[in-house]
């Protein structure tokens, strides 16, 4: 469907017209990374920021308003399904090709205090978990059968690490990439991957 997403409140407008189709309302607040559609679905995350988080930890209070995972159907913004046990991430990827919804978190030293480590899979359709890593750090950048990291790759159906072979002894390594630091995410395309190193350049 043609539909134009206007943020926080999400607002679904015909492109065309502009007439206002439909209205979702946070219930603490739509993180901009967690806003992803794909196969007639949107998908966010309903959560606090970071600063809003941090101060009530350090109040010592628990969130009355604990992060959520949300579907929508793109054409009606009908609820489709809903997670409110276990839901950390600050990213969302989705792969229309294999139904799959990537949430991560991004932990970079220029993130918010609350981005986590850890990334599941779940169906788009349904939001049923296909798998876990608590190890992984965002973002998820999705490429045909890949998820590629801050530094390494894996299988998107498995949550397996990514192996190549050595080029000078031909024996199966991990494939990771080396990066210092930089400002911003690594981005990836169909067949470019680029991010920013300890330099301007």
């Amino acid at each position: 469907p043609k539909i134009l997403l206007v943020d926080e409140p999400i607002v679904g407008l015909d492109p065309e017209s502009g007439r206002v189709l439909w209205t979702v309302q946070a219930r603490a607040g739509f993180r901009h990374n967690t806003l992803c559609a794909g196969g007639g679905r949107l998908y966010v995350i309903d959560r606090h920021s970071g600063p809003q988080a941090d101060r009530l930890k350090k109040k010592g209070l628990k969130d009355p308003l604990p992060p959520r995972l949300l579907a929508f159907d793109l054409k009606s913004g009908r609820e489709l399904w809903r997670i409110e046990d276990g839901v950390f991430g600050t990213w969302l990827s989705y792969s229309v090709e294999r139904d799959l919804l990537i949430e991560a978190g991004r932990v970079a030293r220029d993130a918010l205090v609350d981005e986590r480590k850890g990334m599941i899979a779940r169906r788009g359709a349904s939001g049923l978990q296909v798998w876990e890593k608590k190890s992984y750090s965002g973002p998820a950048m999705i490429h045909n059968d890949t998820i590629f990291m801050a530094d390494r790759a894996c299988d998107l159906h498995t949550g397996a690490a990514r192996g190549r072979l050595h080029p000078l002894t031909l024996l199966p390594v991990e494939w990771i990439y080396a990066r210092t630091y930089g400002c911003n995410t690594p981005m990836v395309s169909e067949h470019l991957l680029t991010f920013r190193s300890g330099a301007a350049g």
